[in-house]
C-alpha cells in the first residue's frame, strides 16, 4: 500500500465505516464482497492498540461572547484575532494528530493536549472538554476522567473537538451538557445561547427538564415550551410530556443543542 493512505468500508448510507487495517488478511476474511464500495483515505493508521486522534480547537459559548478567554496568554488570542473575516474566526483550529495508546485514561488524553503549543496555557485538565466529532461537528461529551479510550470506544480514527472552559468541568455518566436558546415571543429571533447540565440521576422526563430550565432561568414553568433543534435538518420537534421514552432518546441523542421559548 502507498504510505499514508488506508482504504475503509463504507456503510448502507455511504458514510465512513470499518478501517481495512490488517493489510496480509483475504477480502472474504475482511467481509469485503462484491460490488462493495471502498474508500482510499489519506492518514497513517495507528499501531496495533493505539487510536490516532486528530484534534481541533472550538470557540465556546462564553469565547462568543466575551471574545477569547481573558485569562488565557496573547499568544492563544492570536489563533483568532489574527483574522478579520468571521467566517474564519468561528472556524475551528487543527491542532495535531496524536496516537494515543487505547489503555490510556481520558485524563491522559487531556493531559497530552495540554503539552501542544496552542494549549500550554491551559493549567489544568479539568478546563477541558473534549467532543467527538462527526460529520466535521462536535457530538458526544467524552467523560469520565478514569475512563480508558477503549471503554469511550473511539474508533481506530477519529476526530476530537477540545474547548477551553471558563470554569473546571468533570461532568458525571448521568450528566447531559444542553445549550438553551429562549425565543423571544411573538418574534423569530432568540436571546444568546447558555449552557446548562441537567443531572438525569435526579430525574429525566420532560417534566423534570422542563423545571430544571424554568429554575435555571428563573421563569414560571408553566410558561415553557421545550422543541430539540436539529441542526443537520434546520428543524426543531416538540418534546411533549406524553411520549417520555422517545423524548429521552432524542434528548440524549445529540447532547449540544436543545431550545425553548417562553
Amino acid at each position: 500500500p502507498v504510505e499514508g493512505w488506508h482504504l475503509r468500508k463504507v456503510s448502507w448510507c455511504g458514510e465512513p465505516s470499518t478501517i481495512l487495517n490488517q493489510l496480509w488478511a483475504t477480502l472474504e476474511s475482511c467481509q469485503v464482497n462484491h460490488g462493495d464500495r471502498l474508500l482510499c483515505e489519506r492518514g497513517k493508521l495507528p499501531q496495533k492498540g493505539n487510536i490516532l486522534i486528530s484534534a481541533w480547537l472550538f470557540r465556546t459559548i462564553d469565547d462568543e461572547e466575551a471574545g477569547v478567554l481573558s485569562w488565557l496568554t496573547i499568544t492563544f488570542q492570536s489563533l483568532w484575532n489574527g483574522s478579520d473575516n468571521k467566517a474564519e474566526k468561528d472556524s475551528p483550529i487543527f491542532l495535531d494528530n496524536l496516537e494515543v495508546s487505547k489503555m490510556s485514561t481520558l485524563e491522559e488524553l487531556k493531559v497530552r493536549l495540554m503539552e501542544l503549543p496552542q494549549l500550554d496555557s491551559v493549567t489544568n485538565y479539568n478546563y477541558l472538554r473534549l467532543k467527538v466529532m462527526e460529520d466535521n461537528e462536535m457530538k458526544t461529551i467524552l467523560k469520565g476522567h478514569n475512563n480508558t479510550i477503549q471503554n469511550l470506544k473511539l474508533p481506530d480514527t477519529c476526530q476530537i473537538g477540545v474547548q477551553v472552559l471558563a470554569k473546571s468541568e468533570n461532568l458525571r455518566p448521568e450528566e447531559i451538557l444542553l445549550t438553551i436558546k429562549q425565543r423571544l415571543c411573538d418574534s423569530r429571533e432568540y436571546k444568546d445561547p447558555v449552557e446548562m447540565v441537567w443531572d438525569t440521576g435526579q430525574g429525566n422526563s420532560v417534566d423534570h427538564l422542563k423545571r430544571t430550565i424554568a429554575n435555571f432561568l428563573l421563569i414560571p414553568e408553566k410558561d415553557v415550551l421545550l422543541a430539540k433543534y436539529f441542526p443537520s435538518k434546520c428543524e426543531w420537534t416538540v418534546l411533549k410530556d406524553s411520549n417520555t421514552q422517545h423524548n429521552n432518546k432524542i434528548i440524549q441523542q445529540e447532547e449540544l443543542w436543545s431550545g425553548f421559548c417562553q
